[in-house]
């Protein structure tokens, strides 16, 4: 069944305050109301970081990274070059998926799937499905899409603690997931290859993807 919901969308790392906390306290709604259901299908978990290994990301990007040069795609090409440099950085760092907190959980949460009034948030809405992920990743995730303080790759700290405090008051996250979680958000983001989508999509509105993809890379 689809409604019809008033309000509007605001842009990546442009939530006005009220929406950037208000935003976590709903994260942590959907959460501790998903729990109670039957386990949803697995999204990442230790069987993505097996297959998504330093060295296969390497390759992913490495043959993006050629498409960007071929078609003259210099942002898209430094990029990929610095994710390469990156990888290879951070490519012993380890998480254990036993003392992570995971569950179900919305799966794409952020500030894009948000609909809001003029000081309150109107509805959320999912382009993907709900899955079972760490619930640290979707808590972190979401904050650094939203705050405009964290717009070119920057992060701000104190303004975490209280995105954090917000979720807690309906979510739940334990001592491991809040120690890992920058790591964890990181290295998946630089063994996940976003390009790859926005250069074999068909659809005419594929720059979206283009536009997505940046925002993870400023």
């Amino acid at each position: 069944m689809q409604t019809f919901v008033n309000g509007i969308i605001h842009k990546h790392n442009t939530a006005p305050e009220w929406l950037l906390y208000q935003s976590a306290e709903l994260l942590g709604k959907i959460q501790n109301s998903l729990s109670k259901l039957a386990q949803l299908p697995l999204g990442i978990s230790q069987g993505f970081l097996d297959y998504f290994t330093p060295e296969v990301a390497t390759i992913n990007h490495t043959n993006t990274l050629k498409m960007a040069i071929d078609n003259g795609d210099d942002n898209i090409a430094e990029v990929q070059e610095e994710k390469i440099r990156l990888i290879d950085r951070y490519k012993n760092l380890k998480f254990d998926f036993a003392r992570m907190t995971c569950g179900n959980t919305h799966g794409d949460y952020s500030i894009n799937q948000i609909i809001c009034g003029k000081d309150r948030i109107n509805a959320i809405i999912d382009f993907t499905s709900a899955c079972v992920h760490p619930l640290c990743w979707e808590v972190i995730r979401s904050y650094s899409l939203a705050d405009g303080k964290c717009i070119n790759g920057e992060f701000d700290i104190e303004n975490f603690k209280r995105y954090m405090e917000h979720f807690l008051k309906y979510g739940y996250l334990n001592d491991y997931d809040i120690e890992i979680m920058p790591s964890f958000y990181l290295y998946q983001n630089l063994v996940c290859d976003y390009f790859y989508g926005y250069y074999h999509s068909e659809y005419k509105n594929k720059n979206i993807l283009y536009e997505n993809a940046m925002c993870f890379h400023r």
